[in-house]
């Protein structure tokens, strides 16, 4: 099970989660539809400065998370209003057996 980090460059943070936050059947909506193409969690968090947002989750796998990120135009249009300024920063990391994990 992967874990997806996505980072969104938006320039403002607090104008991001309003944005958000008066679109909340839209991501209701994509919520529902990543929980039934393969997301377990998804979370948000935000730079001290407020130019950065990041998504961290954990998908059955990567290629069904990049089919989801890339094929649902809701997703397209919200990062459009939040005011992401270049295409989100994608990095997947695989669970590795170490000692001391826990």
């Amino acid at each position: 099970m992967p874990l997806i980090i996505i980072e969104f460059e938006v320039g403002n943070t607090e104008h991001a989660l309003q944005v958000m936050e008066s679109n909340t059947d839209t991501l209701e909506r994509v919520t529902q539809q990543a929980r039934a193409q393969g997301a377990l969690h998804h979370q948000f968090y935000a730079d001290p400065a407020g130019q950065i947002m990041v998504a961290v989750d954990d998908w059955s796998s990567e290629a069904d998370f990049r089919k989801f990120f890339t094929e649902n135009a809701e997703i397209a249009d919200i990062m459009a209003q939040v005011g992401v300024r270049r295409e989100p920063k994608i990095t997947v990391l695989e669970p590795m057996k170490a000692p001391g994990t826990f």
